[in-house]
């Protein structure tokens, strides 16, 4: 049967608004202590390379470039930064744009203290679409001196994930993971937990499985909170592999559900529930998060 020309026009549409992105870090060569410098974060597609370029003969810069490969994003995404140092103050430290083709450029502040001592910076872009983690760059700025530095960027793609949930919240969460599915079909998504629970060697399997991927997806709620399962999972993650592979996915506000102590630097807000529950990536820069109002 010959598909219908809309069909057709909505799938070729679909095809064309796929692209590959890469990402580069860019620095100056002079951090100052107790005053604010800028770095930058590219991502783009291959034809529009040249504007690592532009961006490091503007700051004479010395940069090394992500080589582990491209990312794959849609016209329209949501694309979120949040940079992240625990050697230096960055003000204004996430970022939110929409993915229109051809480059993104993502700006922040970064601060030293006035006691800053040591020789090199370490930083870390959490890069999100769609509010879904896709990649994770850290960057060190080596610094010989006061006056030049060079900057070493890696990239942990986040290529696979465990889903950590209460069985109360199994029919919400499938949804949730239903909706990564079509946004990332290239992420392994480990979510049938259940299986696994109700088997006799249940520890170890559970541990296999976490350790085999890149993050946990912890989709927290007061039926999570509860869950000795759920709490066996995100502390085997927490301890083995550490705070930066735990993944929130929040299905209430913190205010009726608190995150765990050892997890409150993570991001357990309304913001992410603006995507779950059917928010758009237009609307999400157009209205901002919900919970923001008043925030300064």
């Amino acid at each position: 049967m010959r598909a219908a020309p809309g069909r057709l026009l909505q799938e070729e549409r679909t095809r064309a608004e796929i692209s590959k992105v890469y990402f580069s870090a860019v620095a100056p060569r002079t951090f100052k202590k107790n005053e604010y410098t800028m770095v930058h974060l590219a991502m783009y597609e291959k034809e529009f390379r040249n504007i690592v370029d532009e961006i490091k003969a503007d700051y004479d810069t010395d940069v090394k470039e992500t080589k582990s490969g491209a990312l794959k994003v849609t016209e329209e995404d949501a694309v979120r930064v949040v940079l992240s140092s625990p050697d230096a103050e960055i003000e204004d430290n996430e970022e939110v744009q929409i993915w229109q083709g051809e480059y993104l450029i993502f700006d922040f502040a970064v601060k030293l203290p006035a006691d800053f001592a040591g020789k090199q910076i370490l930083f870390t872009a959490a890069v999100y679409i769609n509010d879904i983690i896709a990649t994770k760059l850290k960057f060190l700025a080596k610094i010989s001196s006061w006056r030049q530095q060079k900057i070493r960027t890696d990239r942990e793609d986040i290529l696979s994930a465990f889903v950590s949930y209460a069985s109360q919240d199994r029919n919400r969460v499938a949804r949730i993971i239903q909706g990564m599915r079509k946004a990332r079909p290239d992420m392994d998504i480990f979510f049938d937990v259940e299986n696994l629970r109700s088997g006799e060697s249940w520890q170890n399997a559970l541990r296999s499985e976490i350790d085999r991927r890149d993050i946990l997806f912890l989709c927290w709620s007061h039926f999570a909170r509860q869950s000795k399962w759920v709490d066996t999972e995100w502390r085997y993650a927490f301890s083995h592999k550490g705070e930066d592979c735990i993944e929130p996915i929040p299905l209430e506000s913190p205010s009726v559900c608190p995150p765990p102590e050892e997890l409150s630097r993570k991001h357990f807000n309304d913001k992410m529930l603006f995507i779950i529950n059917g928010g758009n990536a237009e609307d999400f820069l157009r209205q901002g998060y919900p919970g923001d109002e008043g925030n300064g």
